[in-house]
């Protein structure tokens, strides 16, 4: 006995909704794959499944738990640990992942990012985006050079930064 989803609307040109309960793709060509009460309210905006998920910028992805991109071609993916997650910006690619993001590896440090194979590369980051941030920071340094340092945006002040600190060696 198959009982059908429930409270479901592709009112959008061209729009789906493939399957779950209370899912609303409202503009057109928006898609919502299936879970629970999502939203794709925006052209090409797509939730493919997840719950509490909102697609509301155009050729927008929303994904996960709670997540929100409600800006232009943004992408967001969120877990349950927190309330909404939302992008800030046209075209941004944002992931909260309480246990880790791993590239190219399923090992993660715990909350952290692990990269496996290539390490990083950061270009392009300017520091009065940071708000009120703290932390090691990496980024590009005028037009020829790199920066690692250690900051607290929120007081305007240097923090203190240890190399290999367990180890007391840097070579």
């Amino acid at each position: 006995d198959v009982t059908p989803p429930i409270g479901n609307i592709a009112s959008g040109d061209y729009s789906v909704v493939v399957g779950g309960d209370g899912n609303h793709a409202t503009a057109q060509e928006a898609a919502i794959g299936g879970g629970a009460d999502n939203i794709a309210s925006a052209l090409g905006a797509t939730v493919p499944g997840g719950a509490f998920n909102i697609a509301g910028g155009n050729f927008s992805f929303a994904a996960g738990y709670n997540a929100q991109a409600t800006t232009f071609g943004s992408f967001v993916w969120a877990d349950p640990t927190a309330g909404a997650f939302t992008a800030g910006a046209n075209f941004q690619f944002l992931v909260r992942a309480s246990g880790g993001v791993g590239i190219g590896t399923a090992q993660t440090p715990p909350g952290g990012l692990r990269v496996a194979s290539g390490g990083v590369a950061v270009t392009g980051a300017s520091s009065p985006n940071y708000g009120t941030a703290a932390g090691v920071f990496l980024e590009k340094y005028g037009s020829t050079a790199g920066a690692i340092y250690a900051y607290d945006y929120a007081a305007h002040s240097p923090l203190p930064i240890a190399l290999n600190s367990p180890g007391g060696n840097v070579g």
